[in-house]
This record gives structure tokens, sequence and C-alpha cells, in this order.
């Protein structure tokens, strides 16, 4: 065990009103409407706040936003919080990552959200977001954390094409992702692949921006 890492923590309660929110939080993560929430909020009600947030040495929040928004939801003044010393922005999100690989899991569409805000995410996503960067551009990216979707869909469907047309071009993928965006979706690309649509005529439809017939898409 890291004894470093543990003199640079301190246990200590907190005012609520003196917390910051970090701005790379995905705000679906805090949406009040979610049964996850709900519960959270009943069992912080019922027994209290058991776990302590993690806060930076500025009392930015790391991990405990929809603990946090709880309390305050609940009117809870005072919290226990681990204050841990950590000096950089560069830090901070290595703490953010880490506690919440044990936590609420980012998904890959939240993962996007913190890429785009400039913060450090998981070097897998992180793999995968790059992948279609080199193929979308920036705006691809932008386009899909707008619509709250998932990069690991759009990435798994351009190697599905890939192996199952052999067109592996980057002038394929443009075109594949553009047709994803405008005329079909992921899904209906891959749903059409496991169905064994004909391979001239998914190429064609993608190429000409066609529609893919219901028998194919269901």
């Amino acid at each position: 065990m890291n004894t470093n890492a543990i003199n640079d923590m301190k246990l200590m309660m907190i005012d609520t009103k003196d917390i910051k929110t970090s701005p790379f939080n995905p705000p679906v993560r805090t949406n009040r409407k979610t049964t996850k929430y709900k519960n959270l909020v009943k069992s912080i009600k019922t027994t209290g706040l058991i776990n302590p947030v993690t806060i930076a040495h500025d009392f930015v929040l790391i991990d405990g936003n929809r603990r946090l928004q709880a309390c305050r939801d609940l009117n809870i003044t005072t919290i226990p919080a681990v204050r841990h010393n950590s000096n950089s922005s560069k830090m901070f999100d290595k703490l953010f990552v880490q506690a919440n690989e044990h936590t609420v899991l980012l998904n890959a569409a939240q993962e996007l959200y913190r890429y785009l805000k400039g913060a450090e995410i998981s070097q897998r996503t992180k793999k995968v977001i790059e992948n279609l960067k080199e193929y979308g551009g920036l705006g691809f990216l932008y386009r899909i954390a707008d619509e709250g979707k998932s990069p690991n869909t759009y990435n798994i469907a351009l190697s599905m094409y890939r192996n199952y047309t052999k067109r592996t071009s980057k002038r394929d993928m443009k075109k594949l992702i553009y047709w994803m965006l405008n005329v079909g979706s992921s899904y209906q690309i891959k749903k059409a692949m496991a169905d064994y649509i004909p391979i001239d005529v998914l190429v064609d439809s993608v190429e000409n921006m066609k529609k893919l017939k219901t028998e194919y898409t269901g």
C-alpha cells in the first residue's frame, strides 16, 4: 500500500455549499429523473450519507456528484468528505477516472463528453474515439455526443462493415459514417449484416446514400 497516498488524504466535515462541482462531470450522471438517483435520495434520507465524497485540495469534487446533489436536495448542509492533496488538473482527472472505475461506471458516451471537454478518460475508450476521429473528424464526435450516443456502437459498425464487405479505405469509412448519420443508423447497418444482406446491395446503399429495405433492418 502506498503510504504517501494515504498521508495525502484527510477525512473532514464540510459544508455542501463550499464544494465545487467539476465541469467535466457528464450531466446525465446527476439526472434527478432516473430510478437510481431517486433510490439514492431515499437511501440517504433513511440512513444518512454512509460513503464520504472525495474532494481535491481546492474543494473541487472528485467523486460523489450524485451523493452531493442528493444531500443538497435533502437540505443536508454538512457531509463527510475525504480531502485529497491533489495540486493539478491532471492529477484531478486521474483521480476522477480511478474513482469512477469502481462506482457508477462512466459509459462510453459519458467518456466522449469528457474527452471533448479536454478531460482524461480511459485508454480503451480513448482509442475508440480517436479511431472515429481519424475517419469522421471532430465534427462527427460532437454530433454523436450531442445525440448522447456511444462511440462504441459506431466503431463496431465500422469494423463489421470492413470485415463484411472487405472495403477498408478511409473513403469507405467516411461514406459509411455519413450514411449512419444522415440516411440510416449504426443499428440498421449492423442488423442488415446480421441478416446476411447481399454485399453488393449494402455497398450500393452506402455509396449512393439509399435507405436499406425493411427486410434487412427489421
